[in-house]
């Protein structure tokens, strides 16, 4: 099977596999591969082989982000190895075809335990593997990760039942600590609450032809005692993130929606259609959920929904059951399911969309058809003999591997195997300190706009789209060149931001959406105030793919360039060079409670309050002294000032409480200031300043999960030592070896 699985994946992923391009999304709605996965990857392997240190802080990113807790790069992952090879196109289709390939071998593993035939198990298989729900997750390498382990952990959860052996139970740990790795959260919440069900069916409404091997209590604290061991196991990750959440202005407690907007992006019985129409485009109904009711193949459906009829009765009314309580609560709180957990599971009100509970409902799904399948050959094989039996199940295997690959043909993209290329617009830039992207977020629907408007005879392709990360610094790859772009993708609040850098991005993002309202005199009066903005960030250069809005006094740039993009027609980016850029890190003399005069005041144009120092001049910052960087890694900071006065050292870098200083040995107190940056008093004369990021969380969470690792250690040892008991399965007749 699993010789069979990986030709079928190669096939179905021909361009990726033989013709070395990127797996991306046909649509370009999707980006958390490219703009969150893909690039912390390689960020968190460079600080490793560099530095030999963990990432939990990233310099490149934004203004600064704590990359370990964002936990996107999935430092403690199996896959991040793949990231050492030096080839981002390979390391990232290898990571989502391996998550193909757990997917459909834990689907058939699932069915095998179910006493279900080879080809019936492997319909099953093939059907969630290549479902247009696991496919549209491509995009996002750690969700589709964690999904993928979804259907194998439901195997061993059923093995651990009707066996009581040991190994399973490991093996169930394993599984779960494989997807708190990936870190999805949210994902992995929704695959537990699956799991939780499943059990519980398993306990007290087992099918007649399941016997529990253990008695339940015994059961119930093996499953609560996983649970256990797999939260220990993963502390590492879960309390370093779980830190950063409580500084998150998406996660910390305030719902990301209302109750009304998880009706307006919920999917609804309309969309039902979906199952069984391979043409059909959710997009136009169900813009913002792509995880909605998705096409698992004509023949899976027609088996889970016709042939279920008399054998295996209770397997399939505790089936259905879970698909229709995930199917309801995936249609947000009009069902009174998800209002429910929504109200009462505080975790669940942080959650965007509700339609990806249906993700465990199409797993469900697909068992059942593997069930029906079943069910269709022995009726056939009382009719027509065996042979026939296997001819009509291979057929349908067949088509549906057809089916759904054709499918797969209709939603997945490529990108050329030169996406990560050095961006041709690098070459027109001397010396970047750091970038800022006003436009990128609007920047594809912008040029798709303006070929229409110009030229109604070229098409805007998905093929055409790596445009954006091969000519306009987009925030994503940006990184992998060493360049940072703090840009309004943290307005959008992608990963999991903190408060400061959210006010501060959302502030300059409202700002710029503004002048593009205003006429030329008004911009030419409030440009200057958002651009000393820029200068305090250390910007040394604005790229955006449309001018800056007309009226822009010309005296803040020192060159102005329009540079053609190669991969679309007629088309351009503006590259404006600030005047006199500030450095990164600086001394001033003084700081203040208010902002300067001459620029936005972000506090009160976003009514918030932070208690942020500033310094007194953003446009001409006093640089009083000399500042010496010694040594610089992902987590430290050293460097030697030398000042003829008392003053305050200026980092332009993302404030976080976990950052530490010293000044000659001495601890100093690290201060919130412009609104998201760093500063701190040194005396006049030479010191050493030393900063160094160290995360409690990550202090304490190592230290269990080495705990946990022993005692997880001790354990396999001796229940090595102390097997259990095999237990008889009631395998299918033809199954049973002689």
């Amino acid at each position: 099977m699993a010789v069979l699985s990986l030709i079928i994946i190669s096939i179905a992923f021909y361009p990726a596999v033989f013709e070395h391009k990127l797996i991306f999304q046909y649509n370009y709605v999707s980006l958390d591969g490219i703009d969150l996965n893909i690039p912390r990857r390689y960020l968190a392997v460079q600080s490793l082989r560099n530095y030999g240190e963990i990432p939990l802080w990233e310099p490149l990113i934004g203004s600064g982000v704590p990359l370990f807790a964002e936990s996107e790069a999935g430092v403690f992952h199996p896959t991040l190895l793949l990231f050492f090879l030096n080839d981002l196109t390979l390391a990232t289709n290898l990571t989502i075809l391996s998550a193909i390939l757990i997917a459909m071998l834990g689907s058939y593993a699932w069915g095998r335990s179910l006493k279900l035939g080879p080809l019936a198990s492997g319909i099953g298989a093939v059907a969630f593997s290549f479902c247009k729900i696991m496919l549209l997750r491509t995009a996002g390498l750690n969700m589709l990760h964690v999904l993928a382990w979804l259907p194998g952990s439901l195997a061993v959860i059923h093995l651990l039942a009707v066996t009581g052996k040991k190994r399973y139970w490991f093996s169930l740990i394993i599984i779960w600590l494989l997807q708190l790795l990936a870190s999805h959260m949210q994902m992995f919440f929704i695959c537990q609450l699956a799991c939780g069900l499943y059990f519980v069916i398993l306990m007290f409404f087992s099918p007649s032809n399941t016997k529990i091997k253990l008695p339940r209590w015994q059961l119930f604290i093996a499953y609560l005692l996983a649970i256990i061991f797999t939260v220990a196991l993963s502390s590492v990750q879960l309390l370093p993130t779980q830190e950063l959440v409580s500084k998150s202005i998406r996660n910390n407690g305030t719902p990301s929606q209302t109750l009304e907007q998880h009706i307006n992006v919920s999917p609804n019985l309309k969309m039902l259609l979906i199952f069984v129409n391979p043409f059909y485009e959710c997009q136009p109904l169900l813009p913002h959920t792509p995880e909605g009711f998705q096409y698992i193949g004509f023949f899976p459906v027609l088996l889970c929904v016709c042939i279920n009829k008399q054998k295996r009765l209770r397997v399939i009314i505790c089936l259905w059951s879970l698909v229709l309580f995930f199917m309801f609560t995936a249609m947000g709180p009009r069902y009174g399911i998800f209002y429910c957990l929504y109200k009462y599971f505080p975790y669940v009100s942080s959650f965007r969309m509700a339609g990806r509970f249906a993700l465990p409902m199409v797993c469900f799904m697909t068992i059942l058809s593997a069930v029906g399948a079943q069910n269709l050959g022995e009726l056939l094989e009382r009719w027509g003999g065996k042979r026939m039996s296997l001819s009509v199940l291979g057929s349908i295997l067949i088509i549906t591997c057809l089916d759904v690959g054709y499918v797969n043909y209709k939603i997945q993209g490529y990108l050329p195997a030169s996406w990560n290329d050095k961006p041709a617009i690098l070459n027109h830039i001397n010396r970047p300190q750091r970038i800022y992207s006003p436009y990128s977020v609007l920047a594809f629907s912008t040029y798709e706009y303006y070929f229409k408007l110009h030229n109604s005879a070229y098409t805007l392709d998905y093929k055409d789209a790596y445009w954006q990360h091969k000519s306009l610094l987009s925030f994503g790859v940006s990184n992998i060149f060493g360049v940072a772009t703090p840009d309004d993708y943290l307005s959008r609040c992608e990963g999991i931001v903190s408060y400061y850098s959210f006010a501060l991005q959302e502030g300059l993002d409202k700002g710029m959406a503004k002048l593009l309202s205003l006429d030329e005199h008004s911009v030419k009066q409030i440009a200057p105030n958002i651009d000393n903005w820029f200068r305090v960030q250390a910007v040394s250069h604005i790229i955006t793919p449309m001018p800056l809005p007309k009226g822009w006094p010309q005296s803040e740039f020192s060159q102005v360039q329009s540079v053609p993009i190669p991969e679309i027609p007629l088309s351009q980016v503006y590259i404006y060079t600030l005047v006199n850029p500030v450095n990164k890190i600086r001394l001033v003399p003084v700081l203040q409670s208010a902002p300067p005069r001459n620029c936005l005041d972000l506090e009160q144009y976003l009514q918030i309050h932070t208690g942020s120092l500033y310094e007194p001049d953003f446009a001409r910052p006093a640089d009083i002294g000399k500042v010496i960087v010694e040594k610089s890694t992902n987590n430290t900071l050293s460097l030697t000032t030398q000042c003829d006065q008392d003053a305050y050292l200026v980092i332009s870098q993302s404030y976080d409480s976990n950052w530490q200083a010293s000044v000659d040995g001495q601890p100093a107190f690290i201060s919130l200031t412009n609104l998201n940056m760093q500063s701190l008093p040194v005396p006049k004369g030479k010191h050493r300043v030393e900063l160094r990021y160290v995360s409690p969380a990550f202090e304490k969470g190592w230290k269990i999960s080495l705990a946990a690792l022993i005692l997880f250690i001790i354990l396999g040892i001796w229940a090595l030592r102390h097997p259990s008991q095999p237990a008889a399965l009631n395998l299918p007749e033809a199954d049973r070896q002689p």
